[in-house]
């Protein structure tokens, strides 16, 4: 009778261990933490005029199309001197796997991301058309860059360059 009840315990328990289990796995797949990627801070200003219509906490950021991240935050910069807004900082979270490139001397070479509107809706994502150069320096954690500024919904879907 004993070992039956002792028995019962270990099963009960080992039910209870994998609730649990299944709990937390259930939980971390429906809030989208991903605790096993490693993933790298950057910052992106946006001027006032541009703007960042449709972003917000959690948008996507991709890198040739492809979802590689996600907005944190968004943060307004304020000019303390003249007390007005200077642009929004856009802080995004990348996968480290994919490096950016920043040429000081050939903007060309350098990363280059932009905000993406959606079609349908009012939400909008970051796309980084180019990564940079692998010869120029990588960009460092934590690093802010510059959009590029978007020439209405053309340029916003295919790129300010190819809308010319």
């Amino acid at each position: 009778m004993a070992e039956s009840n002792s028995l019962n315990g270990i099963r009960a328990g080992i039910f209870v261990g994998t609730a649990i289990a299944l709990a937390l796995a259930v939980t971390f797949v429906l809030m989208k933490v991903d605790i096993f990627s490693n993933k790298i801070r950057y910052g992106v200003d946006f001027t006032t005029t541009d703007g960042v219509a449709g972003l917000s906490k959690g948008s996507e950021v991709r890198v040739g199309g492809v979802v590689a991240g996600r907005v944190l935050e968004l943060v307004p910069q304020i000019d303390t001197k003249a007390e007005q807004l200077k642009g929004i900082r856009v802080i995004i979270e990348l996968d480290a796997q994919v490096p950016l490139y920043w040429s000081p001397d050939k903007p060309e070479s350098s990363a280059r991301v932009m905000r993406v509107p959606s079609l349908l809706g009012n939400a909008a994502s970051l796309n980084f058309l180019s990564v940079g150069d692998p010869r120029s320096a990588e960009v460092k954690p934590d690093a802010v860059l510059l959009a590029l500024e978007g020439s209405g919904m053309l340029a916003s879907l295919v790129g300010p360059d190819n809308a010319d």
